[in-house]
C-alpha cells in the first residue's frame, strides 16, 4: 500500500480554541465566583455596559494579568485552563483580555483572548452548549458569510439574543445589515413548529422569505426528479421570460428616448442637477431560467438567454460562468480582454507583499489560455505579465527603492501552470520552510540538498549544529523577556522558536524519508536531549516522531525519561499514534487500567501488549480474557470491537452480550448486518426525533441500500430540502468522513445555478467532500464541472498557495467526461512538473484501462518508473519510496517480478512497517502467488492488526486461492 509519514500533529489551532470552551469548567476562587455574581446580574445587557464594570484592581487584577499571559503558554493545558478561568472571570477582565485581543504579538493568546471577549459580551455562559459555542468561535475573524451561517445556526438554536449580539460586535454598518438578513428564519423552523403543534409559529415561519425560497427550490427539484422539468423550462420561455424581455425592451426604448431628450435640452452637456433614478426591471424569471438551463447542461440556450440579461456585469458573469461549466474555453478565452486604455479598475489589481504590483485581469487571461490549451496564447499571456514585473522593477530602482530578487506570486503562478524550472528564476532560494516545501514537495531533492548543503553526513551534522545554535538563542530571548517581565516580545519569540523546531523536525522526516534512518533518529534524540529540560513539549513531539520512523527502542527510552520528571504525564496517545491504528483503544485501555496499574510504564507495556502493538518490544504471550476480565464492556463498544478484532474474536454474540443492547441494536449494527430497510427506519425515526442532518442522509443511503426507491428519494429530498441549504452547506463543510460520501451533490448545484450568476463556493466544498467517493452519484459530465468549479475559483482569485493538488483532479474529470485527450495533456503537463506517485498510478488507472487506452498507460508507467528510479539511484536506502514504487507495479500491474525485489528490500530496510509486507503480498497476487501473498499478509496483521483493510486483503488473497483450484 502507499505510505507516508505519521507525523504526530498536534491539534489544529481552531480545534484548540473550541476545546477550551467546551463546558467541563471548574469553580474558581472566591475572586471568580465574585466576578461571575456581578456578570449574572446584567446578562441580558448590550456591548455597551460592558464599560459600567469596573476594571479588576489589586490582588485580584495580578492574578488575571498573570492569566492572561498563560495564553501563550507553550503547555497547551495551560493555555486551556488559562482560558477557562477568564471566561469565568467575566466582564471584569475585559479591560486586561481587549488589549491582547487588540495588540498580543503571539497569534495564539490573540485569538484566544479575542474569544473569550466576544463570548463575554454576547453573554455566553461556561456551561452553554458546545454547538452554540461553535458557532461563537472565531467569529469576528471569519468572512462574512460563514458569520452568516453562524448566525442562521444560531436562530436555529433558538439562541437570537446571541446572534443580536454578535451582529452588533461587527465593526461595517453595511456587514452588519447583511448579517441581519441571516436572521429570517427557514423551512426546518416551520417544521419543527408543526411538529410541535405551535400553530402561531408556523403560521409566521412558513411565510419568512427564505422559506418561500426554499419551497421553491423544493419545487423546481421534484420537477427535475420526477422527469418534468424540460416541460416546466418550454413554459418559462413562452411565459414570464418572454414578458420579462418584452418590458426590458420597451424599458430600453424609453430609456434611449430620454436620454435623447435630455441631450437636445442641454446640448452643452452641462451638469443638469440630480437625475431621476431609473428603476431597472427586474429579471427573476429569465435568471431562473438560465439556472436551470445550466443545471440540464443545454449550453447552448443557457449563453442566448444569458446574453438577454439586462445588467451588463451581471451578463458579463453569467456567460463567464455558463462558458466554464461546459468547458468551452476557447469561447472563454476570446473573451478576457484588457481594461480599456486609461481607465485602471483598482479592484482587479492586486499589491504583491515584496512590493511589486500587477494587474489580476493578466493571470485570469493566462489561465484561461491554459485551460484551454492555447499554449503560445499563454506564453504570450505570460511573457506581457512577466515585462511588467521588469518594468515595476525598473521604476523601484530608478527612485532608488531596493528591488526585491523575485516576485513570489508569479513564482506560484508558474508552478501552478507546471512551469516548475521557469518559477525557481523568480523564487529566492533561501534556506527557508518555504524553499524547503517547495523542493520538497516537488521532489526536487538534488536540488534541495545543494541549497541546503545537506550533500554529506560532515555537511549534515553541521547543518543541524548551526539550526541547534539558532533554536538555543531564540530561547535564551525568550528566558531574556520573560525574565524582564516584558509579555510581547517573549510571545515574539516563542514563535519564532517553535516555527523553527517545527522546521528542523521536517527536515530529519524529510531524511527519513529518503532513508537516512540512523542520522534521522541521532537528530531527533540531539533535538530532545538539548531542550526537553527548558521545552517539555519536545518528549511528545520526540516520541511520536522516533515510533512513525519504526525507533521504538528510543521511543520507550524517552518515555521512561520523561515519566521519571511527572508521573501525571499522559504519552498513550503519542505513544500509540501508528499508521492505521485507532486510538480509541488505547485511550479506552488507558482508562480501564489506570487504577489497577499506578506505574504509567507497567501500563504502557500492557497497553502495547494488548493491543498487539509493535511497541512491545517483549513479545510476551498473555491470556486476553484474563486481562480483560474487569473490563467495561458497555464504556466504548467500537473500541471493544476493535480489541475483539485484534486478538481474532468474530463470534458476534459474544461480542453483543459484551456491549450495551442500545449499541448492539443500533442503526449502524443493523447496516453490518444486511438489514438496510430496518436500518432506514431506525434513522429515519433518530432523525424526525432529533432532527439533525446526519441521520437524514444515513436513512437515505439505508433506503437505498435496501432497495426501496421510493423511502430513499423521500428522505434524499428531505436532508437537502429540511435545513436550509446553506445550513446544510455548514455541516458537510465542517464535518468530513464517510457519512457524507452520498450527499444530493445536484440540489447544491441546481441551488446555486438559480440563485447565482457565478458558480458558488458551496460547490467547491461539496466536491472537496465528494471526491473521494468511488460509486459517485455524480453523473461523468457533472465530475467534470467539479473541476470546472475549481479552476473557476482561481480564476475569480488567483491566489495559488495550495493548488498544485488540484490537477491530478483535473486528469480524473477529463476521464470521467470521457475527455482522453483532455486527461493526456494534463498528465504530461503535471508529470514535466511533479513526478507522479503510486497514488496517482491507483486512482487513475482503471480509469485509462476502461476506456482502452493502453499505449498511454504504458506510456504513464513508463514516467512513473523513471521518475521512481531516478530518486532511488540518488537514494537506494529509501524504503517508502521503495515501497511506493511497488505499490505502483501492483496496481498498474505490471512489472511485478521487478516490484517484488524492490518490495523485498523496502521490508528489509523497514522490517516493522505493515504497510510494505502488504505492498509484497499484493505484488505475490498480481503475479499469481497467493500461497506467498497469504502468508505475507498475515506477517502485515501481525504487526498491525488494528488495520481491518489488512484482514480484507487475507480474505481476497484466500477466495483468489479457492478460485484457481
Amino acid at each position: 500500500m502507499n505510505q507516508t509519514l505519521n507525523r504526530g500533529a498536534v491539534l489544529n489551532f481552531p480545534t484548540q480554541r473550541l476545546l477550551c470552551f467546551l463546558p467541563t469548567i471548574m469553580l474558581l476562587s472566591c475572586l471568580a465566583q465574585a466576578a461571575l455574581a456581578i456578570q449574572s446580574n446584567d446578562d441580558n445587557q448590550t456591548q455597551d455596559a460592558v464599560q459600567d464594570f469596573k476594571p479588576l484592581e489589586g490582588e485580584a487584577r495580578e492574578v488575571a494579568i498573570q492569566l492572561v499571559r498563560q495564553l501563550s503558554n507553550p503547555d497547551f493545558e495551560v493555555r486551556q485552563d488559562a482560558s477557562r478561568k477568564l471566561w469565568q472571570i467575566g466582564k471584569p477582565a475585559i479591560e486586561l483580555l481587549q488589549g491582547i485581543a487588540d495588540g498580543g504579538v503571539n497569534s495564539e493568546s490573540r485569538m484566544r483572548a479575542k474569544d473569550v471577549v466576544t463570548f463575554i459580551k454576547v453573554g455566553l455562559t461556561p456551561d452553554a452548549d458546545a454547538e452554540i459555542v461553535r458557532c461563537v468561535v472565531g467569529f469576528l475573524d471569519r468572512e462574512i458569510l460563514v458569520q452568516g451561517r453562524a448566525i442562521q445556526k444560531l436562530c436555529h438554536l433558538d439562541q437570537r439574543d446571541i446572534a443580536e449580539k454578535l451582529i452588533k460586535l461587527v465593526p461595517s454598518e453595511s456587514d452588519r445589515k447583511a448579517l441581519s438578513k441571516f436572521r429570517s428564519v427557514a423551512a426546518s423552523d416551520a417544521e419543527i413548529a408543526l411538529r410541535l403543534g405551535d400553530d402561531a409559529k408556523f403560521n409566521e415561519w412558513i411565510s419568512a422569505p427564505s422559506t418561500r425560497q426554499s419551497n421553491r427550490l423544493v419545487y423546481h427539484y421534484n420537477l427535475w426528479l420526477e422527469g418534468k422539468l424540460d416541460m416546466e423550462i418550454d413554459r418559462l420561455k413562452e411565459g414570464e421570460v418572454k414578458d420579462e424581455i418584452e418590458k426590458l425592451r420597451l424599458f430600453d426604448i424609453e430609456k434611449k428616448k430620454q436620454k435623447a431628450k435630455d441631450k437636445k435640452k442641454n446640448p452643452a452637456g452641462k451638469p443638469a442637477g440630480k437625475k431621476k433614478k431609473n428603476e431597472t426591471p427586474e429579471q427573476p424569471e429569465l435568471l431562473t431560467l438560465v439556472g436551470l438551463l445550466r443545471f440540464t447542461e443545454r449550453w447552448d440556450e443557457a449563453l442566448k438567454y444569458a446574453d438577454m440579461v439586462y445588467d451588463r456585469e451581471e451578463r458579463r458573469h453569467l456567460t463567464h460562468s455558463v462558458l466554464m461549466e461546459s468547458g468551452n474555453w476557447k469561447r472563454l478565452a476570446t473573451l478576457i480582454v484588457k481594461p480599456k486604455k486609461g481607465k485602471v479598475n483598482w479592484a482587479e489589481k492586486s499589491d504583491v507583499h515584496d512590493g511589486l504590483a500587477y494587474p489580476a485581469t493578466g493571470y485570469r487571461k493566462a489561465l484561461v489560455h491554459f485551460y484551454a490549451g492555447n499554449e503560445e496564447e499563454f506564453g504570450s499571456a505570460i511573457k506581457e505579465i512577466e515585462g511588467k514585473i521588469a518594468d515595476e522593477a525598473k521604476k523601484k530602482k530608478r527612485r532608488g527603492d531596493s528591488v526585491p530578487s523575485g516576485n513570489s506570486t508569479h513564482a506560484q503562478f508558474l508552478r501552478y501552470t507546471l512551469d516548475f524550472d521557469r518559477s525557481l528564476d523568480y523564487t529566492s532560494l533561501k534556506k527557508n520552510a518555504a524553499t524547503f516545501k517547495m523542493l520538497s514537495d516537488s521532489r526536487r531533492f538534488k536540488k534541495l540538498f545543494e541549497v541546503f548543503k545537506l550533500e554529506t553526513y560532515e555537511k549534515r551534522k553541521r547543518y543541524f549544529k548551526s539550526r541547534m545554535r539558532h533554536i538555543r538563542s531564540l530561547q535564551k530571548r525568550v528566558e531574556y523577556f520573560t525574565e524582564q517581565d516584558d509579555s510581547d516580545k517573549r510571545d515574539a519569540f516563542v514563535d519564532k522558536r517553535d516555527s523553527a523546531i517545527s522546521f528542523y523536525r521536517s527536515v530529519v522526516s524529510m531524511l527519513s524519508t529518503l532513508g537516512f534512518d540512523v542520522e534521522a533518529e541521532i537528530f531527533y534524540r540531539q533535538l530532545y536531549f538539548e531542550l526537553s529540560d527548558e521545552l517539555q513539549y519536545l518528549g511528545g513531539q520526540t516520541v511520536m516522531d522516533l515510533q512513525s520512523m519504526g525507533a521504538y527502542e528510543s521511543a520507550w527510552e524517552i518515555v521512561e525519561f520523561e515519566l521519571q520528571r511527572s508521573k501525571n504525564t499522559d504519552f498513550s496517545r503519542s505513544l500509540f499514534l501508528i499508521g492505521g491504528q485507532n486510538n480509541e483503544v488505547a485511550a479506552f485501555l488507558e482508562g480501564q487500567l489506570r487504577k489497577k496499574i499506578k506505574d504509567p510504564i507497567a501500563r504502557y507495556r500492557k497497553i502495547a501488549q494488548l493491543i498487539k502493538s509493535p511497541l512491545d518490544l517483549s513479545n510476551e504471550e498473555i491470556d486476553f480474557w484474563e486481562e480483560i476480565a474487569e473490563f467495561d464492556f458497555s464504556a466504548n463498544s467500537s473500541a471493544i470491537k476493535h480489541l475483539f478484532s485484534i486478538w481474532g474474536l468474530e463470534e458476534e454474540g459474544l461480542f453483543k452480550r459484551a456491549t450495551s443492547s442500545v449499541g448492539a441494536q443500533s442503526g449502524e449494527q443493523q447496516v453490518k448486518e444486511g438489514n438496510f430497510l430496518l436500518a432506514g427506519q431506525m434513522f429515519e425515526a433518530t432523525a424526525l426525533s432529533e432532527d439533525y442532518p446526519v441521520h437524514f442522509a444515513r436513512a437515505w443511503d439505508a433506503y437505498k441500500k435496501g432497495g426501496s426507491a421510493k423511502k430513499a428519494k423521500q428522505m434524499r429530498l428531505l436532508f437537502a430540502m429540511k435545513f436550509d441549504t446553506d445550513d446544510a452547506w455548514d455541516y458537510t463543510s465542517g464535518y468530513s468522513g464517510t457519512d457524507w460520501q452520498s450527499l444530493p451533490f445536484d440540489i447544491y448545484r441546481l441551488h446555486d445555478a438559480i440563485e447565482n450568476t457565478q458558480v458558488g463556493e458551496s460547490c467547491y466544498y461539496m466536491w472537496l467532500i465528494s471526491k473521494g467517493d468511488a460509486k459517485s452519484i455524480l453523473s461523468s459530465h457533472q465530475k467534470m464541472v467539479r473541476t470546472q468549479i475549481l479552476r473557476l475559483r482561481y480564476i475569480d482569485s488567483p491566489y495559488f498557495d495550495s493548488s498544485e493538488n488540484d490537477h491530478p483532479q483535473f486528469i480524473a474529470g477529463s476521464l470521467d467526461a470521457g475527455d482522453a485527450e483532455g486527461a493526456k495533456r494534463w498528465f504530461r503537463k503535471l508529470s514535466s512538473y511533479s513526478p507522479a506517485d503510486s497514488s496517482f498510478v491507483e486512482k487513475n488507472f482503471p480509469a485509462f484501462k476502461k476506456a482502452n487506452h493502453d499505449e498511454f498507460v504504458n506510456e504513464i508507467f513508463e514516467k512513473v518508473s523513471n521518475d521512481f528510479f531516478e530518486i532511488l539511484e540518488s537514494f537506494p536506502d529509501s524504503s517508502m519510496y521503495r515501497n511506493n514504487y511497488a505499490w505502483a507495479c501492483a496496481c498498474a500491474k505490471r512489472n511485478a517480478a521487478n516490484g517484488i525485489e524492490i518490495a523485498k528490500r523496502a521490508v528489509e530496510l523497514r522490517p516493522g512497517t505493515a504497510g510494505h509486507y502488504d505492498t509484497l503480498a499484493e505484488l505475490y497476487h498480481v503475479n499469481g502467488d497467493n500461497d506467498l501473498a497469504i502468508e505475507t499478509i498475515g506477517r502485515a496483521i501481525e504487526i498491525n492488526p488494528m488495520r481491518d483493510y489488512y484482514r480484507e486483503q487475507l480474505k481476497k488473497f484466500r477466495e483468489a486461492k479457492k478460485s484457481v483450484k
